[in-house]
């Protein structure tokens, strides 16, 4: 488990943005395929050993292109053999055909997804089964939430040692939930489900994961365009949005939500 390894932490993931300006060599892929699997004690324990930072750049389950970057090695001018770097690294990745679906978020997650829009379809038309899958998304995309966008070790001198990207985690969000908005916008029930799944989400996570909830909620508001609902619906939806800016820590005026987002929406910062 992430928690259980001291080297890892998950809480600063700001530091990320303090690489920019640092030089660094991108190491490619050999092949195209899926990123199935990262070694990451052997990537951890040479970045250590080397004096660098090495940055894991795509997701697992990404699928990469030959000559695409899946690697970034930070003051790499630290290495004195430079020879068989880039041999070395690219043995602790494993690219192949297919998602590696024990560790792919998005393949592990893909039948849910499937299950609740066939349940939406007019052929079908059982919300009931939506709901429940809408559940068990919102249940499985909080414990992921927990590791965020990256997974940063650190050596004992709190030296950013590896960085292990995931996706970002609105686009997480987009990918699990725009099909069943798209199917269930008009239908109070599965509204509702989203919003509980997108409140489960904020429980005990950082404000990045909470402000990117928030940010994709404002698509959500849009998409199932709750301004025309009946007025017994709109005034139900409209408190869950409001239990959903309480539960990603902003401040809002319930009776101009999302109307103007400069004016109308501050955050509780």
């Amino acid at each position: 488990m992430i928690n259980d390894d001291p080297n890892i932490n998950t809480e600063n993931l700001e530091e990320l943005a303090n690489f920019k300006d640092i030089p660094f060599k991108q190491i490619t892929a050999r092949a195209s395929g899926f990123i199935q699997y990262y070694d990451e004690f052997k990537l951890y324990e040479y970045a250590k050993d080397q004096g660098v930072t090495i940055s894991c750049i795509n997701m697992i389950g990404k699928h990469v292109l030959v000559d695409s970057p899946i690697l970034l090695v930070y003051d790499y001018q630290n290495i004195e053999d430079k020879t068989d770097l880039t041999e070395t690294l690219l043995s602790f990745v494993t690219i192949g055909d297919e998602p590696n679906i024990d560790d792919d978020i998005a393949t592990g997650t893909k039948k849910l997804v499937e299950i609740a829009v066939k349940a939406l379809s007019p052929g079908i038309n059982d919300p009931t089964t939506a709901v429940f899958c809408v559940e068990q998304l919102g249940y499985l995309l909080q414990k992921v939430a927990l590791q965020h966008e990256a997974k940063v070790y650190t050596d004992k001198n709190k030296k950013v040692r590896l960085l292990v990207h995931g996706v970002e985690f609105k686009q997480l969000l987009f990918q699990h939930f725009y099909q069943i908005a798209q199917y269930g916008k008009n239908d109070i029930m599965i509204v509702d489900a989203i919003l509980g799944a997108l409140i489960m989400i904020c429980k005990d996570n950082s404000s990045l994961v909470k402000d990117q909830v928030w940010d994709f909620s404002r698509y959500l508001y849009e998409k199932t365009n709750v301004k025309s609902m009946l007025t017994y619906e709109k005034a139900y939806i409209d408190e869950r949005f409001y239990q959903l800016s309480k539960a990603s820590s902003q401040i809002v005026d319930i009776k101009s939500l999302y109307k103007d987002e400069n004016k109308e929406i501050k955050t509780n910062e």
